[in-house]
């Protein structure tokens, strides 16, 4: 897919400040600033401190910051000016300010008024946003978008498959009523926190689901019909990867979606035979690259956009990038819509996250959210990924990162930029 979109934001050139002329501060940061009510001064080749915990590919986001202008690293989280880590940690959390500034107007031009100005070596930014379980957590996302659709009269399970949320064991009342459901085949999850495809089983039956619920270790459960008639891609199962990057700076959250991702295909043919073989049922990398045969169909068991639109395209008559992408972009914007007063409700200073979201089609070539995930995998497991991952890291950075800390005026802006913006909070009806 061409790289030829930009963060929509139009910014007012007559007003710009000594800083920005001295500095030559380009508008895109300018206006990703004010979109977030902020005016940054800045100091002649500033040097920033950055922490990179370990874990999920941390040589290539070390590699990246280190790559950057200004920026050195350290080795403690608390002196850094951008803390990065693979897990939510409570005490770099809590470190972080909350916003306590006055409420603000969104003007015409996208300024959030009155603009708080501050200098950049005081900002510190987090990879992590206090509560991310309400996108991550399966019971979670389930309980939000449940909500969130039948506030507005909508149907839940248009947007994502016949969910039950069991959290008192085998005699909770929602496996009643999930017993008088047609459905044979159900797929049930941890309720907490997990991904990867930990803790996660087929059902072929109610009995099983019970089975599994009984023996099983978790606190609580989300129940999910099983997509019977899902799209096959030559034969096998696959998923949809998207990236979703959620900033939350001086009180304003705002979204923007990755125009590029990747299909996760099978190992195994497609049956449901047998429900227990998770070489057929479950995408997730963690699972088929155990699989002797992972690899064999597409490198790293990938697919980019566009191999997927040919396909598409060829067998099915449809455009998945112009119809069915845009489709699952909208389904985004409603997961956030629905946990935007959630996911940062202290208002920390400052945060974002990168999160990893997983869609499936059926025959029909309907999408259907399955689940959300907090630290995506950023593994370079195929030649497509070693280029896609570290592109959408480096966009992800000069969203969140760059408008805030300059460091000389040499520093150039890129105009192109795969995240685009799909929610701001400032925008929003109270």
């Amino acid at each position: 897919m061409p790289r030829n979109s930009s963060v929509s934001y139009t910014l007012s050139t007559s007003d710009l400040s000594s800083v920005s002329r001295i500095f030559q501060v380009q508008p895109e940061f300018l206006a990703v600033q004010k979109s977030n009510g902020l005016e940054v001064k800045y100091k002649h080749q500033a040097n920033y401190k950055y922490f990179v915990g370990p874990g999920n590919n941390d040589i290539l986001v070390n590699k990246i910051l280190k790559e950057k202008l200004g920026w050195v690293k350290v080795h403690s989280p608390y002196i850094a000016n951008f803390v990065w880590t693979q897990l939510k940690q409570k005490k770099i959390i809590e470190q972080l300010k909350t916003y306590r500034g006055p409420k603000k107007v969104m003007t015409d031009d996208c300024e959030l008024h009155p603009l708080d100005k501050t200098s950049c070596k005081t900002l510190k930014f987090y990879n992590k946003l206090e509560n991310n379980g309400e996108l991550a957590s399966k019971k979670k996302l389930f309980l939000n978008m449940l909500e969130f659709y039948q506030s507005k009269n909508l149907v839940p399970f248009e947007f994502i498959p016949e969910t039950y949320y069991v959290k008192e064991g085998v005699q909770d009342q929602a496996l009643t009523q999930l017993q008088k459901s047609p459905q044979r085949v159900w797929i049930v999850k941890p309720g907490e926190a997990t991904n990867r495809g930990n803790g996660i089983t087929v059902c072929d039956s109610y009995d099983k689901v019970l089975e599994t619920i009984q023996k099983g270790k978790h606190k609580t459960y989300v129940v999910q019909k099983y997509i019977e008639n899902p799209l096959l891609y030559k034969g096998r199962k696959f998923d949809i990867r998207c990236f979703t990057l959620v900033t939350s700076v001086n009180g304003n959250l705002q979204a923007y979606f990755y125009e590029e991702g990747y299909i996760r295909t099978a190992c195994s043919e497609f049956n449901l035979n047998n429900v227990t073989d998770k070489y057929v049922h479950l995408t997730n990398d963690a699972v088929q690259k155990k699989s002797p045969n992972y690899g064999k169909h597409e490198l790293g068991n990938k697919l980019s956009f566009e191999e997927f639109q040919v396909f598409v395209q060829e067998n099915h008559n449809q455009d998945f990038l112009g119809v069915i992408y845009p489709k699952i972009q909208n389904l985004v914007k409603d997961t956030i819509e629905a946990t935007q007063r959630k996911l940062d409700p202290k208002m920390r200073l400052n945060g974002f996250e990168i999160f990893g979201y997983d869609f499936m089609l059926d025959t029909e070539l309907k999408p259907w959210l399955i689940e959300v995930n907090t630290n995506p995998c950023l593994a370079l497991s195929s030649p497509y990924l070693a280029t896609l991952i570290p592109n959408m890291l480096h966009d992800a950075f000069r969203i969140a990162l760059d408008p805030y800390f300059i460091p000389c005026s040499q520093y150039s802006f890129p105009l192109q930029n795969g995240f685009r913006l799909v929610f701001n909070r400032a925008c929003e009806p109270n």
